[in-house]
């Protein structure tokens, strides 16, 4: 859905996974599609799992790009890409990834035209609560980001709605809602573990930890920072050190 706009909310961790990305995955699944070699493209998602839908998702944004720049819907290259998408959706289902995500790139594929505007609507709305969090304003992020959920979640857009939420989750956060932002973030953290976006699900673990410390969720912060852990070890992040030493100030169970 947003390539562009993963970046937008205050990104707190780095994406080895993208920099290190080996061979180009986004080639490669072009090149098998192309060839219909479905086992091999199972076998790619399996290898790269957090590219998964950045890859195939590539397809669908260019498909309704071509659509808003005049193509016709039934043009070659719209329907190439749609079927791409669909291929990339099915070998993932395959590969075991969670459903949610071939729902998502099947939802996108069958947008009509007052779907896509409203999709587009739904990250415009993303892109202001952005704004409104850099500005430090929390009701005008969290009005944003709630327009962007409202937006994104009936077309399926989880993608979207992943990042409506964890806009939520900040905004929440900013305005000292500490409850609100913990529900924001365990939405944010669910969306995104089923996308297998890693970097995100790190992020909404990461908010979910720091609002059960403050609301003296003793047991809630500790799983979150074990999942943390574990995920954070996974990607290579500096931050686990800190996570580690909060864990051992937590009481014993």
């Amino acid at each position: 859905m947003h390539p562009t706009l993963l970046l937008a909310i205050l990104p707190a961790f780095a994406s080895p996974t993208a920099a290190a990305q080996e061979p180009d995955v986004r080639a490669r699944f072009v090149e098998l599609a192309d060839k219909g070699d479905r086992d091999g493209i199972v076998a790619l998602w399996k290898a790269h799992p957090g590219d998964v839908l950045g890859v195939i998702d590539a397809d669908l944004e260019g498909s309704l790009a071509a659509k808003e720049q005049g193509a016709k819907r039934d043009a070659p290259e719209v329907l190439a890409q749609r079927r791409r998408a669909l291929f990339g959706a099915d070998c993932a289902l395959a590969a075991g990834v969670d459903p949610l995500l071939a729902d998502y790139v099947s939802a996108f594929a069958g947008f009509d035209e007052a779907a896509e505007r409203q999709f587009r609507g739904g990250q415009k709305a993303f892109g202001e609560a952005r704004a409104a969090l850099k500005k430090k304003d929390g009701q005008a992020a969290l009005t944003a980001a709630r327009e962007c959920l409202a937006k994104a979640q009936p077309l399926g857009d989880w993608w979207g709605a992943q990042m409506g939420h964890s806009g939520s989750a900040r905004a929440h956060e900013v305005l000292k809602d500490q409850r609100a932002a913990l529900e924001s973030w365990s939405m944010a953290r669910d969306l995104a573990h089923d996308l297998q976006l890693f970097d995100d699900e790190l992020q909404a673990l990461s908010g979910m930890a720091r609002c059960a410390k403050e609301l003296q969720l003793v047991e809630r912060e500790r799983v979150a920072l074990n999942l943390a852990l574990e995920l954070g070890g996974r990607l290579g992040v500096a931050e686990v050190e800190g996570w580690r030493k909060r864990l051992a100030q937590l009481p014993a169970r």
